[in-house]
């Protein structure tokens, strides 16, 4: 990555824009959902908090975005 362009940090925010996209039509979908029968789930007790999950959740959206952005470059 030496040689990082400006053209691979548009790929990048292309890559990054694209996999929120999607992530934000999926948490439209679901959200009603998770105080209905997400909340009624019989949970084991090393359940995470719920303050962890979008951490972690924005944690794999950037590395799917990366990941998707080496794609993109090797297409290319």
């Amino acid at each position: 990555m030496e040689n990082f362009k400006k053209e691979d940090i548009i790929k990048l925010g292309i890559s990054l824009l694209i996999v929120y996209i999607i992530a934000l039509i999926g948490s439209f979908i679901t959200y009603p959902e998770i105080s209905t029968w997400y909340a009624s789930l019989a949970k084991p007790s090393w359940t995470p908090a719920g303050w962890v999950f979008p951490i972690v959740w924005n944690i794999l959206y950037i590395l799917i975005s990366i990941g998707l952005f080496f794609c993109l470059e090797r297409w290319n």
